[in-house]
């Protein structure tokens, strides 16, 4: 038996209607409506509150969570900055281009404002968003924009020690992870830099 009694439309014939404050009356559940009808001055709602104030049943207000809204990502650098962070993430490019809307030939081009980045940058990219609770799921507005910056000892904390270690050398060597004044007095933060090819400046005669 459900444990769910809702009301969704206030257009129900009568029968039902009786049907459902009878399944009300008999489990002790209350009816759930949604707030808008609710809300509405029918001949449904009513009698339904008539009934409720004679303590016979209880009505349960509820609101209705609109889906998420699809959001467009319109600027090129961001959906670089993105589909790198997916990358990370082991997204494969048929889905990075499925999340922009694009073609893949579209999504690949992307990469191509990028100069080499190493397996260890994405590893450690791939720490960091973890850390901080991204991962291939989350809703592409809500990456973060590079530089991406985390607190040294929020690392060494979470981190084994061989691996802190390892990601304290490899920053040491890479010129797209920088170790920089945290945010904090007194505190240190790996900074995550965005590999992208510089642009070369027009010569004009």
């Amino acid at each position: 038996m459900t444990n769910k009694i809702e009301l969704s439309s206030s257009k129900i014939k009568f029968e039902d209607l009786l049907s459902l404050v009878d399944r009300a009356i008999d489990t002790g559940i209350d009816i759930q409506i949604r707030r808008r009808i609710f809300s509405q001055n029918n001949t449904t709602m009513k009698f339904l509150k008539w009934v409720e104030k004679h303590k016979i049943i209880s009505l349960f207000p509820i609101e209705i969570e609109a889906p998420p809204k699809k959001v467009s990502i319109r600027s090129r650098k961001r959906k670089v900055e993105i589909s790198l962070q997916l990358v990370s993430l082991n997204v494969h490019m048929k889905e990075i281009s499925r999340k922009f809307n694009v073609k893949i030939a579209t999504a690949q081009s992307y990469f191509k404002d990028l100069e080499n980045y190493t397996v260890d940058y994405l590893h450690i990219l791939r720490l960091v968003l973890k850390m901080k609770e991204i991962n291939s799921e989350t809703n592409i507005a809500d990456f973060p924009s590079f530089p991406i910056r985390i607190n040294i000892k929020s690392l060494r904390e979470e981190l084994p020690k061989d691996e802190f270690e390892q990601l304290i050398s490899i920053s040491e060597h890479n010129k797209y992870l920088k170790r920089i004044t945290g945010q904090k007095l007194g505190t240190t933060d790996l900074s995550i830099l965005l590999p992208e090819k510089l642009k070369q400046k027009k010569i004009v005669n």
